[in-house]
């Protein structure tokens, strides 16, 4: 996948985040999250095995962790 970051992409990349982030805020509870693979086309996560989204105090985290969990199990934090 290619992505030409240009400004006016990198404002559709940023517009899309924040709908996706206030999507999770609705679906999920406070402390309860989904374990993920890290997507092959990203760097930031590239120091963890898996990635963890949840929610805690009303917004939406991620973390990383080394433990061996299905992608897609949902997690209590």
């Amino acid at each position: 996948m290619s992505l030409d970051l240009n400004l006016e992409n990198a404002q559709k990349v940023f517009d899309i985040s924040i709908v996706l982030s206030k999507t999770l805020e609705l679906i999920f509870e406070d402390n309860n999250g989904i374990v993920l693979e890290i997507p092959a086309n990203t760097t930031t996560f590239k120091d963890w095995n898996k990635l963890v989204v949840y929610k805690k105090d009303g917004t939406i985290q991620i973390t990383g962790t080394q433990d061996d969990i299905n992608e897609g199990t949902l997690v209590k934090i």
